[in-house]
């Protein structure tokens, strides 16, 4: 199965980091490829993403597959066996900082097919994020970059 896998230090809380992953309204904020209707509980849930020129969401079935506060979120969309996709997001660390592996996997007929476009999307979205730290004019650096309250500006490394 195609997937690409990233890891980033994070400055800032685990809890900090999975509220900007999990959080409908803060994962909104940063613009992810694919929207999930719900992000805050386990099992069935749609998810809906869009394509330049097209006046519609595409909506297919999603799964928030893990749930694991604030250590891991995994979701997977998709119609089982033509395109299958899933996210992960593995956090570890402490109030000094947090450490996060994303990776993405995409299976099924069509998975092999447009592998190379969803994951060099994905790809480039991850080094935007990790070259030379995270450019002030991205949502989620934005987001991130918010002093949490009693604690200095947090900063993102690659």
């Amino acid at each position: 199965m195609p997937q690409t896998r990233n890891t980033v230090t994070l400055h800032g809380t685990p809890l900090r980091i999975w509220s900007a992953l999990v959080d409908r309204d803060q994962r909104r904020a940063w613009g992810p490829l694919i929207e999930l209707d719900a992000t805050d509980r386990l099992g069935k849930t749609k998810s809906s993403f869009f394509v330049n020129g097209w006046s519609r969401p595409i909506r297919t079935p999603a799964s928030v597959d893990r749930l694991d506060k604030p250590r891991c979120f995994a979701w997977s969309c998709g119609l089982r066996f033509v395109f299958e996709l899933e996210e992960r997001f593995e956090l570890s660390g402490d109030d000094g900082g947090t450490l996060m592996t994303h990776s993405v996997a995409v299976r099924g007929a069509l998975g092999y097919l447009f592998a190379g476009i969803v994951l060099l999307g994905y790809w480039l979205v991850n080094r935007r994020t990790t070259d030379e730290g995270v450019r002030e004019d991205q949502p989620v650096a934005a987001d991130l970059a918010a002093p949490e309250p009693g604690a200095g500006t947090p900063v993102v490394d690659g």
